[in-house]
């Protein structure tokens, strides 16, 4: 008798606690442990749509049709009065999210105006999947960005075809408040232009080259939006790609905000720090003295 006493006030001390607390333990968790949390009482059935941060992650092998349906389902039933703090998109699949998934989430991201962080990791078969009303990239209130985009492919379904159609599509970021960008994925087009961006004030890129060198012109403007940042890191893969455009004739530019370059390998990146201070030197080399850190990831 005493047991079942003790769990029957076990079970009203969940049961009489606040909205407020209940909120902050369910945004430990993904959004669909949210729901599936809150639907165990009436009473908090509808606490799931007061959510201040949202993650959005899908892996494989679950079934990408039905998160796509629930992607939406979340983002149309949310209480949008609710200020958001953060929405993080994360799909990872054989299946390519639709075009239509995440310009609904790159839309409810930009109509959140109090939204600072936004995380959007996806795969996509062609370009012109990411051709989004600018209107998607413009928040006053945005002070982190992380965008991944992987296996990039051109609409004619050959990778010799992705260089030139990139050329025909531009990134635009009129971010204003923005002071941190994290891209990642294929670089397959310039660099967001820095007029949008006053206040960046750290970048990490991590881009690979799976098909060939990076484009001439696409490296370039990265170099450009990086030279006002103090802190970089960068992969060491897309430092070696740096120092192929400045063999090439390209100067660096002089990073005069630069506190903190990391540089980041992975396990099987078979190269001796000392090679890597090398790059280094060159790439800083007409910049002020900064740190520099080596980060090996095993």
């Amino acid at each position: 008798m005493e047991r079942q006493n003790k769990h029957v006030v076990d079970t009203d001390r969940l049961s009489d606690l606040p909205d407020h607390v209940l909120l902050h333990i369910i945004e430990f968790m993904n959004i669909k442990q949210s729901v599936q949390t809150c639907v165990l009482s009436k009473r908090w059935k509808n606490l799931w749509k007061h959510l201040t941060n949202l993650k959005l992650h899908h892996s494989y092998p679950d079934n990408s049709e039905i998160f796509f349906k629930f992607v939406s389902q979340i983002l149309s039933g949310r209480n949008d009065s609710i200020s958001l703090h953060s929405l993080d998109f994360e799909h990872e699949d054989h299946v390519d999210p639709p075009k239509t998934t995440l310009l609904e989430v790159m839309r409810y991201a930009a109509s959140s105006h109090n939204m600072q962080q936004l995380t959007v990791y996806a795969k996509v078969r062609q370009i012109s999947d990411l051709e989004l009303p600018p209107s998607i990239f413009y928040s006053r209130s945005l002070t982190y960005l992380k965008l991944g985009f992987w296996q990039i492919y051109g609409s004619n379904s050959g990778s010799n075809y992705v260089y030139d159609e990139a050329h025909n599509y531009n990134v635009v970021l009129c971010t204003p408040k923005l002071t941190s960008l994290t891209a990642s994925g294929h670089p397959t087009f310039e660099a967001p232009s820095t007029h949008g961006l006053p206040f960046l004030e750290e970048i990490n890129i991590d881009y690979t080259f799976p098909y060939r060198p990076c484009e001439y012109s696409i490296m370039i403007s990265w170099l450009q939006l990086l030279a006002n940042v103090k802190i970089m890191t960068l992969h060491f893969k897309t430092l070696f790609q740096i120092l192929c455009i400045l063999k090439m004739g390209a100067q660096p530019p002089c990073f005069v905000r630069l506190k903190s370059l990391k540089v980041e390998l992975k396990s099987n990146d078979d190269i001796s720090n000392g090679t890597v201070r090398k790059i280094v030197k060159i790439l800083l080399r007409n910049s002020p003295p900064a740190r520099v850190d080596i980060i090996r990831k095993g």
